[in-house]
């Protein structure tokens, strides 16, 4: 069902950590920041993406 031309659609994105706790944007990218840095490359988590290497 496509929305209606007019539509006040709003969205909230929700940062959480391995644990389930809610995190905001900030603490999200701090924490993608130190990862990228102790690993030496971006780290992208998507189980449904995952190679198998």
């Amino acid at each position: 069902m496509p929305i209606p031309a007019g539509a006040n659609v709003q969205t909230k994105m929700v940062f959480k950590d391995e644990t389930g706790k809610e995190m905001t944007k900030e603490e999200m990218d701090a924490k993608m920041s130190m990862s990228n840095k102790m690993t030496g490359k971006p780290v992208f988590n998507n189980p449904l993406e995952l190679s198998n290497k």
